[in-house]
Order: C-alpha cells, then sequence, then structure tokens
C-alpha cells in the first residue's frame, strides 16, 4: 500500500513563531478582519415587500463551505449571502485569505443564495462548488448554479448541463454515493412556497409530492443527474419544511443513510439505505422523541463506542425568562391531536439520540434521547450544529450557532398587533404595515454555545470562557484545519454581523495530539483508530451541519496517545486497508490499491434474555382521563401507574399464575398457566363486575389461614372525586382450587399505590400496611399508610388510628417495602412516594417508630416510583434501591436551585393551586407559563399585563406574605435512582449506578441472582404523560445491570441483555412458565412481553 505521510512542514511552524505573541488562554481567538482579509458580511433590510411575513425563510441565513479548490494543501472558504453576493476567500496561508470572487466567476449579487455544498462531482481531482437558492422568484441565475472547477481558480457554472438547475425554496444540498457506484449523488432540501398554516395537521399529507417544492433524490447517471425520488421511497411533500440533511451510515452496514430536520409541524425523517437504490423511512419506529422545530443537526460518535449519534437543534431558550416571553408550546389536546394524526413525539428543545446499537437478534438501530440529561437541550434559536473534537482531547465536543435578528414569537409585540386594529389599520394604509410591526419586535444577539465533551455523556458549555462570547446572530458555520496546524479552527457565517473566523490554539497551549487523514473523495469512507482500549470513529460525509461543508480531511484528536495500534478504513467500495504502528501529529494520505476484501463476520452475542415466543393474553389499555383538564398548573399526570401484576400458583397444579390489574373501563385479569405455557383468562365475570375501578397493583397472601393465595386488588389513580367507592381495594379468597369469591370486607376509600403483608401483632395472621397515593382533587397533599389487623378468618380491622396521625400524613406515597435493615429482629418499613423523602420506621404489635433520620435518610426528598429493598451485593443484608424520575428532563435540582411545589388556594376559590417552581433561597420563580397561570388564577391578570412583567417574577412578588406562610411547601432535592449499599449495623451509604438508569424516570425494578452473589439487575420506567413544556421521557426500553465490582453495576446494552421494551415498563416479576425461568414486562397501555431467561 502506498501511504503518503506529511508531516507539519517546518516552514509553517517558524512563521508562527516570528513574532513572540502570547498564546492566549482560551480555545479560539477570533481573528481580525484585518488580520484575514475577511470582510463578508451577510446583511439583510427588510421591506414591505421581502421580509419574514412575506418570505418565512427570511432570517435563516446562509451557509458557508470549507475546501482546496486549487490542491494546495490548504483550505478556501465559500461564503454563502442572502442578499449579499456569495464571496470566495483563496487561502494564502498564515491564515490570510484574498477574496477571488469576481475573477472566479462566483459573482451572485441580486440572488438568494442558502447552502453551499462542495464536492468532486466529475472525478476529475478538483473540488466543485453547488450552491442553493431561495427567495424572491426571478432572473436567469434564480436557479440552483453548480460551479465546475477549472483547475485555474475559475469555474464554469453548469447545473443545467447536469440536470440540477432547481428553481424552488433550496435550503441545502448534500453529495453522498447512495448506490455505491463510485460517483456522486444528491440529496436536495427544498421547501414549498404555501402558507403553513393552511394544512391543519391533516393526515396523509406527507405522501402526496409537491410539483412546486419538497426535497429530492438525484442520481449521478455519468453526464446527467436523474431524479429518482418517487422510486428510491423519498418524502417530496409540500408539508416537509427541510432546515438540515445529514449523511451517516446508522445500522453499520456501511451504506450511507440520511436524517432530515423538519422545520414546523412535520416529523423529521430518518431514511435507512435499502442496498437497492431504494430508501425505508423508518424514524418513528427508531426514535422516541424529536425536536419540534427542527433546525440544523449533525451526526457523528459522542461516547467513543464507533456508533454515530444524532444531535438536532431547535430554539428553547437556557433562559426562562426567555422561554416565558418567546417560546411557544403546544397544549397538551393539541399534542395528543399531533400524534394521532401520524407527526410522532415533537418537542421544543434539541434533541441528542445517543446510538444504542442493535434491537436484539436483528440489525435495526435503537436511539435514546438524552439531550435534557446532558444539559444541551436549550441553546436559544439554534441553527448550525457541528459535532468536532475542538481540543484535541479524544473526545468530541459540540457547537451550536444560534440567534434570531428579531424576537418574532415575542408574546408582547405579537398580542399588542392583536389588540391595536386602528394602528395596524393605519399602517396598512400608508403600506408600511409589515416594516413597521418589524421594527418594533426585539431583536437580542445571543452568544453561541460550545459544550465540552467531559466522557460518559457529561456535557459543560464553556462558551463564555474559551473566546466565544461575542453576542450576534450566528447561521451557517464550519470547522476545518485552517492554517494546517494540527487543531480545527472555526469559520461562522453571521446575519448582520462579519463572519467570523477563530483560531484554534489546542496546539499551542498542547492540549492534545491529532491524525488527519485524506480520504479524496471517497464519501461513505469510514476510519476507525485504535490505541490501546480506545476507539475513535469518523466517517468521511464533508457536507454537514447548516447549510455548510466542513474540512474533507477527517480529524481525531488523540489526547496524550503517542502511537496508534492500527487504522481501520473501510472503503465504499467494500474493501478495507489495515494500517499499523501510526504515528500521531501527521496527515495520512492513503489510497485503496492494496485494500483488501474482508469476510463479514457477524455473530449473535450471547444474552441474559430472549425474547419469547410465549404470549400473556392481556393488554392494558389505560383511560383517557386527563389529569390536566382538572388541575391545570400541574406537568405530569398520576393515572397512568398500573399496572403492576402479581404471581402465585393459585390453584395448586405447581404452576405459577399471573393476575394483572386492569385500568379504569377494563377489567382485571386471573390468568392461569397450563401445560404447554398457555395461560387462560379465569372467572373474567367476576371480575367484570368491578371494571369502572382503576385497578394498579395485585397482591397474592393468604388472607384466611387456608393456605392458599388470595389476592388483594389495589385501586389507584385520581379519576373519581374524594371517597369514591371505586377506590376501595377488593379481596378475592381462593378456595385452594383457584376459584374465587369476593368477599365483604370494606377498605377505604383512598387511592391505594403498594400493599404489603406483615404479621405485624404476631398471631400467625397476615396483616396489611396499605399506601395511599394522592388525595383526589387535592395533588400534593399529603396522605398516608393504614394498617389491617387479621382476625385470622380474612376479616380485617383498620387500626391506623391506634399508631398516631403521623402515618397518616406522610405524602403521596408510591411504594412501600419491609426487611430487618439493621438486623436487630425487627422489621422496618421503608415507603417512598413523590415530593418526599424515603422514609423508615421500626414495626412493632403496638407501634411505628420512624427512624428516617437514624437510618441517614432526612435529606432524600425526590420523585419516588418504586423501590426494591433486597440483598443486592450478596453480602446477606438488605439494600435499598430507589426509583426516581431521572435527570434527562428539564426540571433540575441542585443547592443553587431547588425544585419545589408551592400548594395554596391562592385565590381563595375553594380549589387548590399547585405551583412547581425553582427556588433560589429567597426568590420562588414559576414553571407555569403567564396564560396557564392567569387561567387558573384569574385574579393575577392586572398584575401582569404583559409577559415581560411576568418574565423575572417570583411567587413572593405575587402574592404577599401573608398567602405565602400558609402554603405548603414540597421540595425534591434527589431526582436520579439510587441505591444504598447496606454496611451493617444500620448504617445505609448511597452507591454510583450507571447514568444510563438516569434517563428516564424508573417504575419497576427487579433483581435476578447471579453467580457472583451481587445481583443482576432490571430496571423499566419511562412517563409519556407529560406536559410538551417538559416533553414526555421515553429514554428507556428497560436496562439490564449486571455486576461488574463491588458494589459496582455496568449497564448492558439492547443488543447484549437482550431485554428491549418500547413503551412503559410498570411491572417486572420473574415466573417459571413450563418450569423454565422468564421475565415479564409489563407495560402501561400495551401488552406484556415475556422474556426467557439464558
Amino acid at each position: 500500500m502506498k501511504i503518503r505521510n506529511y508531516i507539519l512542514p517546518i516552514v509553517l511552524l517558524f512563521s508562527s513563531c516570528q513574532k513572540e505573541e502570547k498564546i492566549p488562554d482560551s480555545l479560539f481567538e477570533l481573528l481580525s478582519e484585518d488580520l484575514t482579509g475577511v470582510s463578508f458580511r451577510n446583511d439583510l433590510a427588510y421591506s414591505e415587500k421581502i421580509n419574514p411575513y412575506t418570505f418565512r425563510n427570511f432570517y435563516n441565513g446562509a451557509g458557508v463551505a470549507l475546501g482546496d479548490i486549487n490542491n494546495d494543501g490548504l483550505l478556501d472558504i465559500l461564503f454563502a449571502g442572502n442578499q449579499t453576493s456569495n464571496r470566495l476567500y483563496l487561502n494564502q496561508g498564515n491564515l490570510k485569505f484574498k477574496d477571488i470572487t469576481q475573477s472566479a466567476g462566483l459573482e451572485s449579487t441580486g440572488y438568494w443564495s442558502t447552502g453551499v455544498s462542495m464536492a468532486d462531482v466529475n472525478g476529475d481531482g478538483l473540488l466543485d462548488i453547488y450552491v442553493s437558492k431561495s427567495g424572491p422568484k426571478g432572473g436567469e441565475k434564480r436557479h440552483n448554479e453548480l460551479f465546475i472547477n477549472q483547475g485555474d481558480l475559475t469555474f464554469s457554472e453548469r447545473s443545467k448541463e447536469y440536470g440540477l438547475a432547481e428553481e424552488k425554496l433550496s435550503q441545502h444540498a448534500v453529495f453522498l454515493d447512495f448506490d455505491k457506484d463510485g460517483d456522486l449523488d444528491l440529496y436536495l432540501l427544498a421547501n414549498s412556497g404555501r402558507s403553513v398554516g393552511i394544512f391543519d395537521l391533516r393526515e396523509g399529507q406527507r405522501e402526496t409530492r409537491d410539483p412546486d417544492g419538497g426535497n429530492k433524490l438525484f442520481r449521478n447517471d455519468s453526464t446527467i443527474f436523474t431524479d429518482v425520488s418517487e422510486s428510491a421511497g423519498i418524502y417530496g411533500s409540500a408539508i416537509g419544511y427541510g432546515l438540515g440533511v445529514t449523511v451517516a451510515d446508522l445500522n453499520q452496514d456501511t451504506w450511507p443513510d440520511l436524517y432530515v430536520s423538519n422545520d414546523f409541524f412535520e416529523r423529521d425523517y430518518l431514511y435507512l439505505n435499502n442496498q437497492d437504490g431504494t430508501f425505508s423511512e423508518v424514524l418513528p419506529e427508531t426514535l422516541n422523541e424529536i425536536s419540534m422545530g427542527s433546525m440544523g443537526a449533525d451526526i457523528a460518535d459522542l461516547d467513543n463506542d464507533t456508533r454515530p449519534d444524532i444531535f438536532v437543534t431547535e430554539m428553547l431558550p437556557a433562559d426562562m425568562a426567555r422561554v416565558k416571553t418567546k417560546t411557544p408550546f403546544e397544549e397538551w389536546d393539541k399534542y395528543q391531536a399531533s400524534v394521532k394524526a401520524g407527526y410522532h413525539h415533537q418537542f421544543t428543545r434539541n434533541t441528542l439520540q445517543r446510538n444504542l446499537g442493535f434491537k436484539p437478534g436483528t440489525k435495526e438501530p435503537v436511539f435514546t434521547e438524552m439531550s435534557r440529561q446532558t444539559g444541551m437541550d436549550a441553546t436559544d434559536w439554534s441553527w448550525g450544529a457541528l459535532i468536532f473534537d475542538a481540543d484535541n482531547d479524544g473526545w468530541k465536543d459540540v457547537f451550536v450557532a444560534n440567534g434570531i435578528v428579531k424576537d418574532l414569537t415575542d408574546f408582547d409585540f405579537v398580542d399588542f398587533y392583536v389588540n391595536n386594529q386602528k394602528k395596524v389599520d393605519g399602517y396598512r394604509a400608508d403600506s408600511i404595515l409589515l416594516t413597521k410591526m418589524i421594527d418594533a419586535f426585539p431583536s437580542i444577539p445571543q452568544q453561541n454555545y460550545w459544550f465540552k465533551n467531559l466522557g460518559n455523556w457529561q456535557f459543560e458549555n464553556q462558551a463564555a470562557t474559551q473566546g466565544l462570547d461575542q453576542l450576534t446572530f450566528s447561521t451557517g458555520s464550519a470547522y476545518g484545519d485552517l492554517d494546517n496546524d494540527g487543531d480545527l479552527d472555526l469559520v461562522v457565517n453571521n446575519l448582520n454581523e462579519r463572519a467570523f473566523i477563530y483560531k484554534n490554539t489546542s496546539r499551542e497551549n498542547g492540549s492534545g495530539n491529532y491524525l488527519q487523514v485524506d480520504l479524496g473523495d471517497a464519501f461513505g469512507a469510514q476510519v476507525t483508530c485504535f490505541a490501546d482500549s480506545n476507539t475513535f470513529y469518523q466517517e468521511f460525509q464533508p457536507v454537514k451541519g447548516y447549510m455548510s461543508s466542513v474540512d474533507p480531511r477527517l480529524h481525531f484528536g488523540l489526547g496524550k496517545i503517542t502511537q496508534l495500534d492500527s487504522v481501520k478504513i473501510q472503503w465504499p467500495n467494500g474493501k478495507t486497508s489495515l494500517l499499523k504502528n501510526i504515528a500521531v501529529n501527521q496527515i495520512l494520505n492513503p489510497d485503496q490499491v492494496d485494500a483488501i476484501l474482508l469476510e463479514e463476520n457477524f455473530t449473535t452475542p450471547n444474552t441474559l434474555l430472549s425474547l419469547s415466543d410465549k404470549e400473556i393474553p392481556f393488554t392494558h389499555y389505560e383511560s383517557d382521563f386527563v389529569d390536566f383538564d382538572r388541575d391545570r398548573l400541574r406537568f405530569w399526570m398520576i393515572t397512568n401507574e398500573g399496572p403492576k401484576p402479581a404471581k402465585a400458583d393459585v390453584n395448586q397444579d405447581g404452576l405459577e399464575d399471573l393476575f394483572i390489574p386492569g385500568a379504569k373501563g377494563q377489567s382485571s385479569s386471573l390468568l392461569i398457566q397450563e401445560n404447554g405455557g398457555k395461560f387462560r383468562n379465569s372467572q373474567a365475570a367476576l371480575f367484570q363486575k368491578d371494571s369502572l375501578a382503576e385497578d394498579v397493583i395485585a397482591y397474592f397472601f393468604d388472607a384466611n389461614g387456608d393456605n392458599a393465595p388470595d389476592v388483594l386488588v389495589g385501586s389507584g389513580s385520581v379519576e373519581y372525586g374524594a371517597n369514591s367507592p371505586l377506590y376501595q381495594d377488593r379481596l378475592y379468597l381462593n378456595d385452594g382450587k383457584g376459584n374465587f369469591v369476593k368477599s365483604d370486607q370494606i377498605f377505604s376509600s383512598l387511592p391505594t399505590s403498594f400493599i404489603l403483608s406483615t404479621d405485624l401483632d404476631q398471631d400467625g395472621d397476615e396483616d396489611l400496611i396499605i399506601g395511599s397515593r394522592s388525595i383526589p382533587f387535592a395533588y400534593g397533599i399529603p396522605t398516608g399508610i393504614q394498617v389491617w389487623e387479621n382476625d385470622g378468618k380474612g376479616n380485617f380491622l383498620n387500626i391506623s388510628s391506634k399508631f398516631g396521625e403521623a402515618i397518616q400524613s406522610l405524602g403521596m406515597l408510591t411504594s412501600g417495602a419491609i426487611a430487618d435493615l439493621d438486623e436487630d429482629g425487627k422489621q422496618e418499613l421503608i415507603v417512598a412516594g413523590e415530593w418526599m423523602s424515603i422514609r423508615i420506621f421500626t414495626l412493632s404489635k403496638d407501634e411505628i417508630i420512624e427512624k428516617t433520620s437514624e437510618f441517614g435518610f432526612t435529606e432524600t426528598r425526590g420523585l419516588w416510583n418504586c423501590l426494591l429493598v433486597e440483598d443486592i451485593n450478596g453480602d446477606g443484608k438488605p439494600d435499598i434501591l430507589a426509583g426516581n424520575w431521572g435527570l434527562n428532563s428539564r426540571l433540575k435540582s441542585s443547592e443553587k436551585s431547588k425544585l419545589r411545589m408551592v400548594i395554596n388556594d391562592f385565590d381563595q376559590n375553594g380549589t387548590l393551586d399547585d405551583i412547581l417552581v425553582s427556588y433560589d433561597g429567597t426568590s420562588s420563580i414559576p414553571w407555569v407559563l403567564k396564560t396557564s397561570l392567569v387561567k387558573q388564577i384569574p385574579s393575577l391578570r392586572k398584575q401582569l399585563l404583559t409577559y415581560s412583567s411576568y418574565q423575572n417574577k417570583s411567587l413572593e412578588e405575587l402574592f404577599p406574605e401573608s398567602v405565602m406562610s400558609k402554603s405548603l411547601l414540597l421540595q425534591a432535592d434527589l431526582l436520579e435512582t439510587s441505591l444504598w449499599i447496606n454496611e451493617g449495623n444500620g448504617k445505609l451509604s448511597k452507591s454510583p449506578l450507571p447514568n444510563e438508569i438516569q434517563a428516564s424516570p424508573i417504575f419497576a425494578i427487579y433483581a435476578l441472582p447471579s453467580e457472583s452473589g451481587a445481583a443482576t439487575l432490571l430496571f423499566g420506567g419511562n412517563q409519556s404523560r407529560i406536559k410538551p413544556e417538559l416533553g414526555g421521557q421515553m429514554g428507556s426500553y428497560g436496562w439490564v445491570l449486571k455486576p461488574s465490582q463491588k458494589n459496582q453495576w455496568k449497564s448492558l446494552l439492547p443488543e447484549q441483555s437482550g431485554l428491549f421494551v418500547p413503551g412503559e415498563i410498570r411491572g417486572i416479576l420473574s415466573i417459571k412458565i413450563e418450569k423454565e425461568p422468564h421475565i415479564i414486562t409489563l407495560r402501561n397501555n400495551e401488552k406484556p412481553l415475556v422474556f426467557k431467561i439464558q
């Protein structure tokens, strides 16, 4: 194999050291126009004829492309302009550039350019340029233009000859070799010219092609490009307002796939390449949650596992004041209608889709959305997204360009014009309506974001300290090594401001080594670098970001690594090159001459679990009750927390049977296991009689001492009024043969969350401890436990008052467990719930004594969903594992800002108001938006005449101290699912869990014994019924944690564990089917899934 290694020329090092300049402390240094010679500005001026109202993409900006147009080893720069001409700058070395636009033949004054792409279209070894056009129609050069490089710093426009002279509202075009025939094809992103509002979320629009717009796929047929969009399965409808398109191999089959980010109400598209000239659009089956108004995107491997991850930008501000004054969110009913109409689960935020590999036993990719967990969900009105290793530490960082010149969604200004029709009529009469309106809208430049990758999916925005603190309106951006010094510089195209060129100072500051790989025109080639246990992966797709093209040389930051063990290159033709013992800090320029074909050796890994063909004849159907219709200020529902099943051999035939609770309007089911592993529904008519109740939990125990398992069915939720008999739990007594009769026992009319049994009075029978979930119409008001004494015959007496009022006012309970935590022979009751600490009580016949403080759990207030209290680490002592809200949410709680719920009848109308706030020690800033707040508390309307008057308002300012002092304050200190290891003598210490567990709320935990003694842990959860303002939390498909070291566990990917459960898990249990161990996962509003334990 021929490899040409280009070590950095010594002359460049000398030239950079001629002046002893102080090396900046920051990573990026903004260079002056005088130094670079780059004077480009993308200035915009609106008029009555052309403005954001007549042209929706007016402020969308333009891109920038980097490429070596004359093969001198230096990257040149092309800026696209909207109302100004595109500009081509020739790199003359040492970060100095010369404007050669006119002589190169690229002048474009009078035409609205958007995206710019560089690629060798005709295969002559020279970079060509494709410019997308938009804006007003008309003019000889209004169509997209293809500039063929003539090799003498001039270009010839040949778009019509090549069949690419599209005259649409084009946004960007990406080159790719989608059919692997050795030439470059093109995907064109183009918008419809029609108004957004006319579509009204109708079904079936996606499949109808737009003759005046729409995206297109062009196949390169040597001398002309052929539109193959329809036959290839590419959508090209009028509703696809695409702003970004990114190419990457998302399913690791070496074929290029596509991700299209769509603005407005249409969902994004994810196209998987079928390897036969067609694509399958699979986003709904592949991504649980996506951005609503998707903008730019980039795809790259963020965690060095060789799997590409997807980052998409949106418009959610990080500043709550801007959220409250400028950010519209969908109402719950509108969101549900959108989902039903096929527009998927879209939310106003950036999204980061972590690649989890494959669904077990398949080659279908799996992603989980975790932008909120990483802190990258809110970057304001964001356009460009770029993933690259800026500081050469071996971890790819994320740059986001953002800012909108006019805050056109500012609620106060929108209201002003809606409510001042006379002024509007006057402006219209004078033909100055639109310009006057736009003049008045605020214009607030924003700082761009640079998220440093700290590893393990931890990111920190360091833009302000790393030289990126300028306030701008940035759109297109690109990275590249402009001065060939071994780090990636940054170029940003701004609106109404000069373009920025940032010099990267990583090499000067000695922050890390690197390797660059120049693959020529081998689009789609994949490179993996190996050094000990480290892997670094990239794919060659240089047309990316937002309307831009980046450095065509792949750049690997390597940190302190001084030599690579090997570099593997997978070429688009299916051959592979393997280079060994590669020195760092150089440019590799490999060719394909000696590449070889390697046999694909795909082996299915041995997994702990495998999906079984055994079926449970039950599907859970959650009721359509909407908590928000009753409690407007709440952000999430609590009426979808079942089913939590139970198992027992009810007919004593040696086979385990199931009882699964049904939701409101659905009867619970007793499922008897028969030979052959099938289950039959038993006594359906009996349980149908109580189908109006929302059953959430079932509990088998021997109620009447006949050694046959009876079942207590717990009814929960808050769908009925207070004290409704439909909340009463029901006891069914077993005759020992699996035949049940309903007992006459009457239980409390409080909604149930958990059921436990123990012989509390030590008389030989099982007494009951029942936890209450919430008080209907009084969310937040604490409730507690009930203690029911058994007379031995299955009759129960409520003796709760015997133990004092304290146990009846503990919190909104969700889970409970009983164990002897301190090994003193006395049992402890452990309870958890929303907005409360995990509380611990020692049980005895005559008293229940709280020991929360003694066990060290006072400061554990959280939004707890479930408990598992078992010996998890195999030392014989019970540990505590508690499922919480998780960290993948906009809601956070820290020492500086505590998450609180403030409850009061603030307007004295007889209805409790629950206001979610962030409390900084002095002020309680509400999360609820003004519109919802004044609708719930109309008396505030006079105080809050404008949105800006509310943006920073605290509850302490809205309500007098006399009112606030009477409020119930609930607080959450911890939001992460947590493990406490029992060290003996009543001491429990918190032990870390893998961060994957924090990607969603956890509602179910199960421990499987393992050979090491420590248990293998199964987690399940998710919550979809959350207002769009916060967004759903569907970041889990179930997780398996395998013991790794003492008191430590390692998460297994779905393809490693075999566990893959879409939806919302509410219960996990093990059961023997045909005498073989299985796991059953119970899902809300879905059928159960059964897994065989291997």
